[in-house]
Parts: C-alpha cells; structure tokens; sequence
C-alpha cells in the first residue's frame, strides 16, 4: 500500500494475516496441550492405583479376608496413607468411582478412565502395577 509520509501503522491485510498466524499456532498446539493433561491425569491415576494397592493389603489383613475376596471401597478406604479429595470420595482424577477390587489382584482403573487415555499413554506406562 502506498503511505503518505508522516504515516505510520500497519493496514488491515497485515492485520489479518497476523491473526491468521496466531490462530494456525493455536489450532496445531491444542493437541499437545489436551494430551499433557491426560498425561498429568494418567500419573495421578497411576499413583492412586499404586496406594489402593497397599491399602487393599492392609483392609485383607484387617478384615482377615481370605485370598480372592472383593473388598469394597468403602473397606478399603480407611487404608488409605494420603489419599486426595477426589481418592476420599471412591473417585479417579477423571471423576469414575474406582468400585470394587479383588485382593488377589493388581487394582484396576474405571472402564471410562481407561477409554479415555486408550492411545495417549505408552503401553509401559503402566507396568505390572496395575491391572488396567
């Protein structure tokens, strides 16, 4: 465009252009966000399943349940060393109640939970911790 001396500013293409940019980052940057935070979920969830784990040992002891028995959250629960806000309430960090578990097995995570991280984690993320 052709600017009179004195004239300083830019004119409405380079305007839109440069939204343009700014929206084509945003677009291919959004994935990577999304899945950081399904990640962030998955260690946490990783962590709880670990401590439901040990407090399912605990809750067998006490309870003197014999091996292959199904101990409710409710029984499980009083087990748990530090257990977060939602861990009190039974539910993952993706809102799912855990329900509950048999003691001579790995804990295992909600059927949603695991739908929604299907694809995002590595299949070692899990390790022989968990049953997912």
């Amino acid at each position: 465009m052709n600017q009179r001396p004195g004239e300083r500013g830019f004119g409405l293409l380079e305007i839109l252009a440069l939204l343009g940019v700014i929206a084509l980052v945003v677009v291919l940057s959004y994935p990577g966000y999304k899945r950081s935070g399904l990640m962030t979920k998955a260690t946490q969830l990783r962590g709880e399943l670990g401590e439901i784990e040990q407090a399912m040992a605990a809750a067998s002891t006490a309870l003197k349940a014999p091996l292959g028995s199904l101990l409710t959250f409710e029984q499980i629960s009083p087990h748990l060393r530090s257990p977060s806000p939602s861990l009190k309430k039974g539910l993952d960090p993706f809102g799912n109640a855990y329900g509950p578990q048999r003691n001579d097995q790995k804990p295992s995570m909600p059927d949603q939970s695991a739908d929604h991280l299907r694809g995002v984690v590595p299949e070692d993320f899990w390790g022989t911790a968990v049953n997912p």
